[in-house]
């Protein structure tokens, strides 16, 4: 290239017509005006390189003409795919040019103009290498027409302002594969109907991508996830303004290190492996499909669940100022150390009696009402129990016993706890004492139990109130 001896001596009506010039003299510069015809997005200043006799014709950055002379497209920023002849008018293939396109950009920038761009077999990005769509998600499109994935994102590549339709309803694959490397970008991009992952990173790749303002779909969103994570080791992602609609984000096979913020999915999937994970102002919004948090050390902070949220299989979770939807389960076999903060909730406690001890007590036409707020790694509790005409009263030797919405902590008896019983007017203040990693609470009144027959004989409307606070597991 000489620089400042270059000018542009004449233009061309396209690359058909630049192949054709004989002739050429160092120096000499061609304005092509369209790849196929004038104002089609291709073309270009050309220059003659003298030097050059060897190089391939890659249909677009260097053009060997007729001849035998090397054209070369003087390029500054990087070039588009309508420059190595992608028509994107959504009836051709523009798979060859696209992948010509590709491979001549390097760890450059490779522009993509509006236009919908039928790709029939997979794209993969080069190392380093920067896709540019026309801007928002829409304008650029590529529209799958098989059965692939439709990107493979290369290692520090990006890829910006550009759709993806992958016409899952005929077509299997994924949207976007993070094979490996990292620091990869993804911002404005959407994925539409995946039949496959919209997005998925494979194990314990892609670490320190971020991911920012991704619309993401799947045809069958209930199972397939529309991003998808793995990782068994520290591996961070950073995912801003995330927009799944009826997709799933899926942890389960990691998330180690993930942060997710400002987000609207369905729902989410986690195992025993996911690990310090954070995710933080969003909403899940499947009504249907209850969500069960396993792993450990995870946060969420300010998200909305709709539906059902059970713990299973977690330790050390911090959940607050979290919507848990009709209220939240911890299967206390394997849940230790959550720190979780949700509303006051109802809850029905069992009216018991251990168990061998003999007749247990019914309810029958008395109520028994009461209601929980976690507060961390505490429960706030309040029960009342009223008694009526057809209750039994279970037998005389053992303490009554009540349910508790959480187990109590792991190693510490709670004792002294403060309990009211009031029988025909008469009120006896009584205490309640929950053992350690015991469900249920028992009540005692004056060195006794409380049970049938103590502290008096009980009759229709008695009482026993309880409100209290208790260390969870």
């Amino acid at each position: 290239m000489k620089g400042s001896t270059m000018a542009i001596i004449s233009t061309t009506a396209n690359i058909s017509t630049l192949r054709a010039i004989t002739g050429a003299s160092a120096g000499d510069v061609y304005e092509v005006l369209g790849y196929y015809g004038a104002g089609d997005g291709g073309g270009g200043s050309y220059y003659y390189d003298a030097t050059d006799s060897s190089s391939l014709d890659n249909g677009g950055s260097i053009i060997v003409a007729n001849d035998g002379k090397r054209w070369k497209l003087r390029a500054t920023g990087g070039f588009s795919v309508r420059q190595f002849g992608a028509r994107g008018n959504g009836s051709a293939d523009d798979t060859a040019s696209l992948n010509k396109a590709i491979s001549a950009t390097g760890a450059g920038t490779l522009y993509w103009p509006a236009g919908t761009y039928l790709v029939y077999g997979g794209l993969v990005q080069p190392a380093s290498q920067s896709w540019q769509g026309a801007g928002g998600q829409r304008a650029t499109t590529l529209k799958k027409m098989g059965n692939f994935d439709l990107v493979t994102l290369g290692d520090l590549g990006s890829i910006q302002d550009i759709n993806l339709e992958c016409q899952g309803a005929s077509y299997s694959g994924r949207g976007i594969v993070v094979s490996n490397g990292f620091s990869q970008l993804i911002r404005r991009v959407r994925i539409s109907q995946s039949q496959g992952i919209a997005l998925e990173f494979a194990l314990n790749q892609g670490g320190g991508s971020t991911i920012a303002d991704l619309e993401a779909t799947t045809t069958n969103p209930g199972t397939v996830a529309a991003v998808k994570l793995s990782d068994n080791t520290a591996s961070p992602k950073f995912f801003s303004n995330i927009w799944l609609s009826g997709g799933l984000f899926d942890f389960s096979a990691g998330g180690n290190g993930v942060s997710v913020t400002n987000f609207y999915a369905r729902n989410l999937l986690t195992s025993a492996s996911t690990a310090l994970l954070h995710i933080a102002n969003g909403r899940f919004a499947s009504l249907s499909d209850p969500v069960t948090l396993s792993g450990s050390d995870i946060t969420l902070t300010g998200v909305a669940f709709s539906g059902p949220v059970a713990l299973k299989n977690m330790q050390g979770a911090k959940i607050t100022a979290c919507t848990l939807g009709s209220g939240f389960t911890e299967e206390a076999a394997t849940c230790q150390y959550n720190e979780v903060y949700d509303q006051r909730k109802p809850y029905t406690p069992l009216w018991t009696q251990p168990a061998g001890s003999g007749t247990q007590p019914s309810i029958g036409n008395g109520s028994i009402t009461a209601s929980y707020q976690r507060s961390g790694y505490a429960c706030l509790v309040s029960i009342r129990v009223v008694t009526g005409s057809t209750t039994t009263y279970g037998n005389g030797t053992s303490a009554y016993q009540l349910s508790l919405p959480f187990k109590g902590h792991v190693s510490v008896d709670q004792r002294g706890l403060p309990a009211v019983v009031t029988i025909n007017g008469t009120t006896y203040p009584c205490w309640a004492t929950i053992g350690a990693n015991e469900d249920v609470l028992t009540l005692g009144f004056n060195g006794q139990s409380v049970r049938l027959g103590h502290p008096a004989a009980w009759t229709a409307g008695s009482t026993i109130d309880l409100e209290f606070s208790y260390l969870v597991r």
